[in-house]
């Protein structure tokens, strides 16, 4: 009967070297594949984040634009502020901001819809207001980039002119009376005659001129900032 004799050494050498090779292949294939998922797995994770900080980002932006238009005499006393847009953006704080975020916004908003009887009220909601959006401003610049808060007094907003803010002042008090003779809004104001306005409604001519003047001059800013 035929038997094979013990392989040779060199054989038997080379067939371990081989199983060697092939083990260590296997080990280091093993490793490279762990080393890849992990490396996608952490590039997944910073692809998240930065997505979620775009996303906060966006809304914080958004969120900016309907409190300074809120905060704007102009646009929310004259023109008011489009309810639908900021519900919208109200959306977007409540998926993406903070809960200080969300808290703020909404006492800012909820200051804004309370009518204001003229002249102190509106001074103090104003400064209400204003004290709320620097203390917002502070808590989305700590949140996007970590900034150290800035004092009440770093943080300026640039507000309208004395001559404009006495055109509004003028036109609160006389508000109801404009309305009722049908003159609203900016556009309203604008195309005044005013010799025609004093005499029905009793305005003084010079108050009736300075509300057109500010209508105006507010209309060329506004038509100047969409072209830009």
């Amino acid at each position: 009967m035929f038997q094979l004799g013990p392989l040779p050494e060199t054989l038997l050498n080379a067939v371990i070297a081989g199983l060697a090779v092939i083990f260590a292949a296997a080990v280091s294939g093993y490793f490279l594949l762990r080393s890849h998922h992990s490396n996608v797995r952490d590039e997944l994770k910073i692809r998240a984040a930065a997505e979620q900080f775009l996303r906060k980002q966006t809304a914080y932006d958004r969120i900016w634009t309907a409190v300074q238009d809120a905060a704007d005499p102009i646009q929310a006393i004259l023109e008011g502020i489009n309810w639908r847009n900021v519900r919208t953006i109200q959306t977007s704080c409540l998926m993406a901001g903070s809960p200080d975020v969300v808290q703020l916004f909404n006492r800012i908003m909820g200051l804004f819809v309370t009518e204001p009887t003229p002249e102190k009220d509106l001074t103090k909601q104003s400064l209400e207001i204003t004290a709320l959006a620097k203390e917002l401003w502070n808590v989305m610049r700590e949140e996007l980039y970590g900034a150290a808060p800035l004092s009440p007094e770093e943080i300026k907003f640039i507000t309208p002119g004395r001559k404009t803010m006495q055109a509004v002042e003028i036109w609160i008090r006389n508000r109801a009376l404009l309305e009722s003779k049908g003159i609203t809004g900016l556009e309203g104001l604008s195309e005044m005659d005013v010799d025609a306005v004093s005499q029905v409604t009793g305005i003084a001519s010079e108050d009736v001129a300075d509300m057109k003047i500010m209508a105006s001059r507010e209309l060329a800013f506004l038509r100047e900032s969409k072209v830009a």
